[in-house]
């Protein structure tokens, strides 16, 4: 509630790192993402589900496969659809791994369940500035990022 009093207008749920491929404790994702939403709710604001990182490298530099990656988050979709009003997201290839194909196979998975993706990248990120271009991304607007200062592009793929 504090963020809300401060002005935010979007409250994150408490779920970074909560997926079936990070996540082993107690109780069950689906017990887990629900009270997280319930409790961001309570601000009384917007509510975006975080969806953080699986604590494992896909292969081939790590063991995890891509569709136990995709169905990790999937699944975390699956049961936070119709709860919250978006996702916050981001894309990490490991250094030792750009340049072989993943960050292509996971926008197009991607674009083949959504009918239109928007993310935010640095300017300064000239790599992945291409990258998201070569994927048919456009830039919507450009803005700074207020907590880096840094110039950042807001892009959009539609079908």
């Amino acid at each position: 509630r504090a963020y809300a009093e401060a002005g935010a207008d979007i409250i994150t749920a408490n779920s970074f790192g909560l997926n079936a491929v990070k996540y082993r404790g107690k109780y069950s994702i689906a017990e887990l993402a629900r009270a997280a939403v319930e409790n961001a709710r309570a601000a009384g604001k917007e509510v975006f589900f975080d969806v953080g990182p699986t604590g494992a490298l896909l292969a081939p530099v790590g063991t995890l496969t891509f569709d136990e990656a995709y169905e990790a988050y999937a699944q975390i979709a699956r049961l936070t659809s119709g709860l919250v009003d978006g996702y916050i997201a981001g894309i990490f290839v490991d250094a030792a791994a750009r340049s072989k194909g993943i960050g292509h196979a996971l926008i197009k998975r991607a674009k083949q369940v959504e009918q239109k993706l928007t993310l935010q990248v640095y300017l300064q990120n000239e790599r992945a500035c291409r990258f998201y271009r070569r994927e048919g991304f456009v830039e919507a607007e450009r803005g700074t990022d207020p907590a880096t200062g840094q110039m950042e592009l807001q892009m959009i793929w539609t079908r």
